[in-house]
């Protein structure tokens, strides 16, 4: 369905992998451009604090499979005996909250169990979700998510009275690359998985660029495209399903429809 495309991913090295396994097996070719890195947060000193109370906690809300990885790692290594107590499941135990399939994986994959996923696989949506459904009215809450991030979700939380401890476990940095000219006039098509990747791309090549060219740039989800089209980029599909799964899929869909009109 895709054959004749050349696609330019621009995750992490290891989520250019899986998302170019994925549009292969549609036929497309892709070429890979790291635009983001993940590093670990400019300090653990919210972390630190807040595992000191971590039974104290009635939810810990992960938004990313980074954020999952991270606060396990660092609690692993520098807490062990915290880490095997949770494996344990000893009481008072938190729950767990992820914001889609990817992060619930991952938090599955280590050996916990995801307690809440939002129907819609969005940050905002976990929270409202977990507002409406759970009384979290004096509860005490544990976010664990990139340093920099949309600040929404603890509006929300907060909004519904929940005591919220914010807690940085990772930073996603855009990281510029060259892009060479001939390797650019090849590509036909763009995919976008975070602002972060918006502004990786940036680094490496202007939006006019992309646009002269008529390069179909695609998003995973509304917060991507509202960054790719403030930064002058011409979006051409979104994802309603916010994965990489959906992003791939809504290509495909759309590469239907317009091969069903020519």
């Amino acid at each position: 369905m895709l054959s004749g495309r050349i696609f330019l991913v621009t995750r992490t090295s290891e989520g250019n992998a899986i998302e170019r396994k994925m549009l292969e097996g549609h036929g497309a070719t892709v070429l890979e451009l790291p635009a983001i890195k993940i590093a670990l947060p400019s300090s653990w000193k919210k972390f630190d604090i807040a595992v000191s109370e971590l039974d104290e906690f009635d939810w810990i809300l992960f938004t990313s499979a980074n954020g999952v990885k991270t606060f396990f790692e660092r609690l692993k290594n520098y807490y062990p005996q915290l880490f095997m107590k949770l494996k344990r499941g000893a009481e008072p135990k938190p729950k767990f909250a992820c914001v889609g399939p990817a992060t619930r994986r991952s938090l599955e994959e280590i050996g916990f169990e995801c307690s809440l996923q939002p129907k819609e696989f969005l940050t905002a949506n976990l929270g409202k979700e977990l507002a409406s459904s759970m009384n979290v009215n004096g509860r005490k809450i544990l976010l664990a998510r990139a340093e920099v991030a949309n600040e929404e979700i603890s509006r929300i939380l907060r909004a519904a009275g929940a005591y919220l401890s914010v807690v940085p476990t990772y930073r996603t940095l855009s990281t510029g690359q060259s892009l060479e000219p001939e390797l650019l006039e090849r590509i036909t098509d763009i995919t976008l998985t975070s602002p972060s990747t918006v502004e990786g791309l940036l680094l490496s090549v202007k939006p006019s660029e992309i646009a002269e060219r008529q390069i179909a740039v695609h998003c995973i989800g509304p917060v991507t495209s509202i960054r790719a089209k403030s930064r002058g980029l011409n979006v051409k599909t979104v994802s309603n399903i916010h994965t990489v799964e959906g992003l791939v899929q809504t290509i495909v869909k759309d590469s239907r429809r317009q091969k069903l009109k020519s």
